[in-house]
This record gives structure tokens, sequence and C-alpha cells, in this order.
């Protein structure tokens, strides 16, 4: 950081090298400008510029001249007066530049001997000095795309983006077709004044408005209070320089700036427009695997459409195959089997699967179909407040006024979003239990090591929420490390003031740490550096899981003893909770009272990302799985009924409104306050979800039951993984590619809202056709191919409804812990039975070899 002092101009020099940094020589000229004493009376009486017109003269000088010329003065009458008009208005103009530059000139020549900037910089600079003196349309264009000082600054406006697209088309010299000529290089520049150490978050504004009163400054908008806003905030402007100008130029001039004005100016990053797109050396891993994959994708659509695949011709039936040849049997098996892998790619097939609203083959008991509002619903909640908090101050005017939003009682919602986040941890501890649940009764042993050895591999190939009754199968690495391959390929398409400081730090992130994420550890080893901040929840989640079948098993064998043991969890995650918010002294929860965010960091890093905090909504979620299984109908009297919704509601109501006094500044919350709060709020808004959900499954949930479980959430809810992982991505591409400063209000913020919810949707709509379902059902396949002779290869007795009674191949659902909450469907014949003639094993037309009722089960899906 420069220190205000005595420079030695000669030390200025800074041996970095980096990518093309520009500087600005127009910002040096300002700096001599606002140094020199001159007054505007002597700069208006020394003209002695011979080529301007005496017209001209008398305007420039004399007040009787003026008076003069404005009573002769006429407006244009049609356009060649107009065009007469306009030269005079270009002439005036090119006179007082040439004042101007008579006047400083000399200063300036002066101060670039004290700035050693490169000869190609320099040349340049002064080229574009010599076209902004001749009013140039070019120079012109490269000023023009300049920021300046921002409108509305004393409100929070610290941002002026200038043009970023015409700085970057924009070329020195009257021929801009020449690609001889230097191009304009767009640079980000940071400004703030120097501060004194920062007080405590609690007296920061304090402090800094009782200094303010000291000295007598005005009460209200004087930019000595909002100078706490640049502890964690900085001026940005975009400036439009010569593209020969490197970083070591810019380095020289900022230091320069910096001396001269005393305030800390820095270079953020330099764009420059490429002659032609060029993939870089570690882009082609990434672009050969999305090239494959589109590749697979558009030929099993093609093979599923059209094709038929072999043993049959181009109308539908097949030659005739001798049923006494075991080859021919074997080889027709490994056809289908290669031909279901194959079809799991079909955009025809999963397009028909995600946009059904009909639910899976499962038993009315055995379906949880409110699930799917409720993950939904969740799913947009978080979505909303991302909006908010994703809101870049350099994109965004007006910023005092979010000071104020953590005083808004209705705020509140927004503020405790972080709720939506326990929610989905009670669903997966919930579903998980309820299913496996299932599966062990209908194995009708208890399950071998190896059976838990393998539900564990299956674990980890495929992350396992749920919803609607049928467990959600989500392929959690194939889908990241997918995700993670299409951003290191795309983050370099894209462009915008902001796109280097947003989306590039990121893909580093990605390309560093992508391992944590294919460990599950990326919220405990490197943190801060994680590829996507919210993926925090995916790692903590499975970290749960790893001592979920422990207790499944103790559950299903010792039913008290499994109770017990979820019971004591459940204490030690509120303990665990309390004493490390004691111990480090953190808020009872995510506050926004005060808009530096070091608070929020030091909470997130060592409490809310680990999986501690949230093992106690995880454990009430199991036992409430458990729960549903064992009753399928609970029946309970009126004053249960009424008590049990009333407690419900006031915990949902406490919990997002209560933090209230704390965020609008009212009160600080004690230690212990924050101990009591930390350790048992995530805990009672698990049971109060837990209540929901009871109460709907049940049939005493009345209007809300109607709600969640209406048909419209279930494709909705099968798109809610992939959207959980790409909205924030979404969200920081449109922060990172504006090219305008917006100012905030929430009529803006909720219209944004709707377009990254839109979007988001149609992005995870494709990603699903492509990622998701695809290895979703191409893992189901295989995994029932390897272990459908075990224990947990049998995935349940109410999939036998699906199979033919001729034992032919059909399509149908995997239903328990192993099919998702997409529904997914796929091609396979019934594991648990082998065929007992060689010739129903046979196809004998299309509809055979892919699926008895092929089209229809598409469609309708198989109930």
């Amino acid at each position: 950081m420069f220190t205000v002092g005595a420079v030695d101009d000669s030390n200025l020099v800074d041996n970095k090298t980096t990518t093309l940094v520009p500087t600005t020589t127009t910002t040096v000229i300002d700096d001599d400008y606002n140094d020199n004493d001159d007054s505007e009376d002597d700069i208006n009486g020394n003209n002695n510029n011979n080529n301007s017109t005496t017209d001209a003269e008398t305007i420039i000088t004399g007040d009787d001249e003026d008076n003069n010329e404005e009573s002769e003065f006429r407006e244009p009458r049609d356009p060649s007066e107009f065009m007469d008009y306009f030269d005079d208005l270009m002439g005036r103009t090119r006179v007082r530049l040439e004042e101007l530059f008579e006047q400083y000139m000399p200063q300036l020549i002066q101060m670039s001997s004290t700035v050693q900037l490169s000869p190609q910089c320099t040349l340049d600079a002064i080229r574009i000095l010599m076209g902004l003196r001749k009013l140039q349309p070019w120079a012109i264009k490269m000023l023009d795309s300049s920021g300046k000082v921002p409108d509305g600054i004393l409100g929070g406006t610290l941002t002026a983006l200038g043009s970023y697209d015409d700085c970057l088309e924009s070329r020195i010299g009257d021929d801009q077709t020449d690609t001889d000529n230097t191009k304009g290089q767009y640079c980000a520049i940071n400004v703030r004044p120097y501060l004194p150490p920062k007080p405590p978050l609690h007296l920061l504004e304090k402090e800094f408005n009782d200094a303010a009163d000291a000295k007598g400054f005005a009460k209200e908008h004087h930019f000595a209070r909002i100078a706490p806003l640049f502890y964690y905030l900085r001026l940005r402007l975009g400036i439009c320089v010569p593209a020969s100008c490197q970083m070591t130029d810019m380095d020289l001039i900022t230091k320069r700036i910096s001396y001269r004005f005393r305030v800390n100016v820095s270079v953020q990053h330099c764009d420059i427009k490429p002659e032609s797109f060029a993939i870089e050396s570690d882009q082609y891993g990434p672009l050969a695997v999305i090239a494959g994959l589109l590749i697979v994708i558009a030929s099993a659509t093609i093979y599923d459409t059209m094709v038929g695949g072999d043993g049959y011709d181009s109308s539908g039936q097949t030659t005739t195959l001798s049923s006494s040849s075991t080859t021919t049997t074997v080889v027709y098996k490994i056809r289908k089997f290669l031909a279901n892998c194959f079809l799991t790619f079909s955009v025809r097939l999963n397009s028909s699967i995600i946009m059904s609203t009909a639910t899976t083959n499962v038993s009315a008991n055995h379906h949880i179909r409110p699930l799917n509002g409720l993950r939904v619903i969740s799913l947009v909640w978080i979505m909303i407040a991302h909006t908010y908090m994703t809101l870049d101050y350099r994109a965004t005017g007006r910023l005092i006024t979010t000071k104020e939003l953590p005083k808004g009682l209705i705020f509140q919602t927004i503020l405790n979003a972080s709720l939506a986040i326990e929610t989905f941890f009670f669903l997966s501890g919930l579903l998980v239990t309820y299913n496996c649940i299932i599966r062990m009764n209908q194995s009708n042993r208890y399950w071998r090591l190896t059976d838990w050895l393998v539900f564990y591999i299956h674990r980890y190939i495929r992350l396992t929420p749920e919803s609607s009754g049928v467990a959600i199968k989500k392929i959690y690495k194939t889908a990241i490390m997918l995700l993670i391959v299409i951003f290191l390929f795309g983050y370099r398409l894209g462009n915008g003031p902001l796109w280097q400081e947003l989306i590039y730090p990121t893909a580093h992130k990605c390309r560093d740490n992508w391992w944590t994420h294919l460990l599950y550890i990326s919220n405990f080893i490197n943190g801060k550096d994680m590829c996507f901040l919210h993926l925090w929840y995916i790692a903590a989640d499975m970290q749960l899981f790893i001592l979920t079948p422990i207790f499944l098993a103790i559950l299903h064998r010792h039913a008290y003893l499994g109770q017990l043991l979820l019971i004591i969890s459940i204490v030690l995650s509120i303990l665990s909770s309390g004493i490390i918010t004691y111990i480090e002294d953190l808020p009872p929860t995510l506050l926004f009272n005060n808009p530096d965010p070091s608070a929020r960091r030091l909470y997130g890093n060592l409490l809310f990302v680990k999986p501690y905090p949230h093992a106690a909504p995880y454990v009430v979620g199991m036992l409430t799985g458990y729960l549903l299984y064992q009753y399928s109908h609970i029946k309970l009297s009126l004053k249960v009924k009424s008590i049990g919704w009333l407690l419900a509601t006031m915990v949902v109501v406490l919990e997002i409104f209560g933090t209230w006094i704390w965020n609008s500044g009212h009160s600080e919350p004690t230690r212990l306050v924050s101990t009591l709060y930390a350790g048992l709020s995530r805990t009672l808004w698990a049971l109060a979800m837990a209540w929901i959900i009871v109460a709907c499954h049940n049939g005493f949930g009345g209007t809300l039951n109607s709600i969640l479980s209406a048909s419209m959430f279930v494709p909705l809810s099968r798109l809610s993984y992939v959207a959980y992982l790409i909205h924030p991505g979404m969200m920081y591409v449109f922060i990172a590619s504006t090219r305008n400063v917006y100012a905030f209000s929430h009529y803006f913020v909720i219209q944004l809202f709707f377009s990254h919810l839109t979007t988001t949707y149609i992005v995870s709509y494709l990603l699903a056709l492509v990622i998701e379902y695809p290895f979703v059902s191409l893992e189901t396949i295989v995994y029932k191919k390897l272990f459908s002779n075990t224990s947990t290869g049998s995935y349940s007795s109410s999939t036998s409804s699906s199979i033919s009674h001729n034992n032919k191949p059909r399509l149908y659902a995997v239903t328990s812990v192993d099919s998702t909450a997409s529904g997914q469907y796929f091609i396979s014949n019934n594991s648990g039975q082998q065929d007992n003639n060689e010739n129903n094993d046979r196809p004998h037309n299309r509809q055979q070899f892919f699926g008895d009722k092929y089209i229809n089960t598409l469609t309708s899906k198989v109930k």
C-alpha cells in the first residue's frame, strides 16, 4: 500500500511484469489541472489563437461582446443552417481547447519527465492528446468511454464503469480499420481515501460520526460520514487507455496520482479485445469432454427416435431368431444391456420424464407428496436471498439506502433464508431413513457388512436426498465434476467490466481445489477457496451420511436403542453449536446489522459450513422418517392437532422475525443469548418442519397440504438439484457481464429475481437432460447389473408391478432408496426373476425390443 509522505520520483519504477494494464494519461492531466492555482479569469483572458474567427473571439472575451452576440444569435431553421451552426460550435470548442493545451502543455511535458513511461505508451498518449485538441472523433470516443465521477456519490454510488464495449472497439488514429493502430484498452481502477485503523464493528460508525460532529461537518450526506464504507468498498472507475501501456506504466501513473492527491489508487485489471477467439491449452480437456458428451447425446436421441437398434429393419420387424440358440439369447441380452445404457442419453426419453407430473409406482402408504412443494419453496426462498446478496457494490448505486434494509421487519424473511438450508438437511435425513428402512424390511434379514459397504459405495457415487416418497438419486460427483468442466471451458467466453474480478478467481479455485469437492471435504480443507461457496452443503450432507448407516442398523435391530442414540445425537449437536458460539463469541446466527462482511465470514468459516450444527435437523429428519414408516396413518385429536399447529406456527414466526431486534440495531445479543439461540434454533425449526410433513402426510394439513402436494411442483422438484448447483453462478455471470450501474430498489431486485428464476430453471432443464439424468440412469443400470443378486440390489417389491407377465423388457421406475426425486425411469428386466422361456426373451418388434408399450410409458409413467 502506498504511504502518504515524500516520494522520490526516481524510485517509482516497479519491475512487476504482468499482463497488459494501461495508464491513463488523461488522468494525469487532470492531476496537474487540480494542482494548478491559476484562476478561471486568467484562462479566459489569454486568448492568443490567431486561427480563430472574430466571432469566436467575441464570444470568449468580454461581456459586451457576449451580449451583442446573443442578440444576433438565431436558432437553425433547416438542416443546412444546423450544419453551419454545428461547425461554428465545434470551432468555438476547439478554440477553448487550444487555450487549455497552450496553458498546460508545458506542465504536462515537465511532469512526463518524472514518470518514465514506455516509449510506445508515451507516444500513444500524446497522439490521444493531439486528437482531443483537434476534436478528432476517435479521440473523443476514447475519452467518452472512460468513467467520470459517479453521479450520486454522496448517496453511495461509488462506480462509474464507463463504456466497456466502445473502449475495446476504439483505435488510435483516423483510420479505425487499420489493424496496425493501437487498440483501446479498458482498465478498472480502484480509488479510496487513506483510513485510520478500523475501530471495533459496533463502534465504527459512532466514532466517525462523533469526529464529524466535532469538526462541524454537516449532519446529512457529508462525505466524511460515508467514509467507513471505504473500509470494505472502493470507488470504481473504468478508463479507456492505449493498449500499448503495460502494467509497469500503470504502476508508475497510479503511484504518482496517489502521491499528488493523497488517495490510494490501484489498477485491478485491463481488458483488450482479442483479434480472434483462441482456445487456451487448459481448455482442450474440458472441450473434448463436452464435445464427446454432446455427440453421444445426439446419437442416442437419433437412435431412440428413428433407428430402434439391431435385430429389426426399418419397418420395426425383426428377423426370425432360433429359439434353440443359446448364443442368440446371450447376444440379445448383451445387446439389450448396451441399448439400455445408450438410451439413458436420449433427450426424448429424459425430457418426457422430467416434464411429467405423474408419480412413480409407489404404494400410497409409501408416498410423501408434500416434500415436492417443500423442496421447491425452500429453493426459491434461497434464490430470493441470493439475488439480494449477490448484488455487487461495483454494479449497484444508492448503497446508502441498503444500510436501512436490515431494520425492516418484513426484510427479515430475506435475511433468515439460511433456515431453508436446515429444511434441506431435514429432508435428507428423513428420506434416507424412510427408504432405507423400507429396503431393509423388504430384504427379510439383517444387512451384513458387505451390504453396508455396497450402500456406502452407492452413496458415494450418487448423493441421495429425496422427494415425494421416492428416493432421490443424485450423481453429485459426476454432476459437480461435469459442471466444473463446463465452467473451466466457458469462463473465458464472456466479458464485461467486472468479469475478470468475479469469474476468473472462481475458475482458478475450481482448477486448484476440484479434488476437495470430489472427496466431500471442501468445507474443511481450503474452505475459503471452494470452487463454489454454496457447495459446502453437499459436503456437509455427505459427512452426516457417513454415520447414518450405523444408526439405521441399530434402529432396525433395536428400535428403542436406535431412537435413544438419535436423541443423544441431537443433544450433542445442540451442545457443539452452543459451545463453539460461546468460546468464539460468535453471533447467534447470520446477522446483518453491520455492512462489514468480516463478521459473517468468520461465522461461516467457524460454524455455519461445518456439519455439526446441522446434525440436529438431519437427525430430526431421521426420526421423522422412521415415524412415518412405522405409523403410516396417525390419528390425533382436534386438541392435539391445534396445539401442534400453534407451536409450529410460533416457531416459524419467531425464527424468521425474531432476529429483527438484533438486525435493526435496537439491541445486541449477549453471549448467553447467542449461545442458546445458536444451539436450539435449528432443532426447533426442524421440529416445525417435521410437524408440517407429518400433518400433511396424515391428512390434517388442510390448504397447506394442497399447496405442497400440487402437481406443478413435481417437475420443478426434479430440477431442484441442478438449480441449486447453478443458480449462484447464473447470478454472478449477470453481474460480471453488466455494462451499467443499477440504482438499488426492491422493485429492481424482485424483477431480477424472477429473471434469475426463469433462466436458472431453463438452464437446469438443459443440464438435467445432458448431465444429471443420463448418468443417473446409467449408474442405476450398471449398479443393478452388478448387485442384482445381493440384498442391497433388490430394489423393491413394488417394482414387480411394472414387469409384464411375459417378462418382456419394460420401462419402469426404480423405487426405494435407489430411485430419484426426478422420478428416474429406464429400460430393464425384472432383476429378481430369470426368463423361463427363451422365445419370450427374444424381441419380435420395436416395442418388445425397447420395452412393452414403450411410447405410452414414456409419457404417462408406470403407476
